[in-house]
């Protein structure tokens, strides 16, 4: 009989109580979210159990709006010592360590910070005042990203190109995007060809009014994320 499976970490301790709790909320969803008898993506399955999960206490985040995301102001880092994300004065721009280019004599010199989900370098002001200067740096390569690269991975687009580059946490740029298409967030029109975020929206932006008829796509209407991360996975 299938049923939901999940692995604890570490191993050689037993599950908390609390978080049985949310083993139980996927449990009692089980029939509505296992596949491949249901073929949701992951914000319909969080969609079905968003409520059970706020009633456990979690704080859900329901849309990419600045006003809907859950503001982490401070992170704790090496020896449990408190970090912030380090502002620029000027204009406020975020900054997350710092990055030295390589010159004729010496390497580049990269100095990453944690923030969101790993070490990184982000520059903000690089991405706004500068195509060619470095912006981004993900946690697991030495892979430098301009403005530019988000443009060229974004079809040339700054409105997708800027989401891409507020969002990008840890992992590398085309990572994300690549989630983000199989996930139904992007989609590439049949008309024109250009790329176009899909959410909230069920016909192409770049197409005329007449060509909305063409398009019709179901996706949740409320995106929800974990407000608290826990060392756990669920499958079915």
């Amino acid at each position: 009989m299938k049923s939901v499976q999940f692995q604890y970490f570490p191993k050689n301790k037993k599950i908390s109580a609390d978080l049985n709790k949310v083993v139980d909320v996927f449990v009692g969803k089980y029939n509505l979210i296992c596949s491949p008898e249901n073929e949701l993506d992951s914000n319909a399955v969080l969609n079905i159990v968003s409520a059970d999960l706020s009633k456990l206490g979690f704080t859900i985040e329901k849309s990419k709006k600045k006003e809907d995301k859950i503001q982490v102001p401070v992170l704790f880092g090496k020896n449990g010592m408190m970090e912030n994300a380090t502002k620029t004065t000027q204009r406020n721009y975020l900054k997350v360590g710092s990055y030295t280019p390589a010159t004729d004599n010496t390497e580049a010199v990269i100095d990453r910070e944690f923030y969101g989900q790993g070490y990184i370098f982000k520059d903000e002001e690089a991405y706004a005042t500068s195509l060619d200067q470095v912006c981004y740096i993900p946690e697991l390569s030495d892979t430098t990203y301009t403005h530019q690269n988000f443009l060229d991975l974004m079809d040339g687009q700054e409105e997708l190109a800027r989401d891409l580059f507020n969002r990008v946490d840890w992992q590398h740029p085309e990572s994300l995007f690549e989630d983000d298409y199989v996930n139904g967030e992007y989609d590439n029109c049949s008309v024109c060809g250009r790329l176009f975020a899909c959410y909230e929206k069920s016909a192409c932006p770049h197409c005329a009014p007449s060509a909305s008829a063409l398009f019709s796509r179901a996706f949740a209407s409320s995106r929800y994320r974990f407000a608290r991360h826990w060392d756990m996975g669920f499958w079915g």
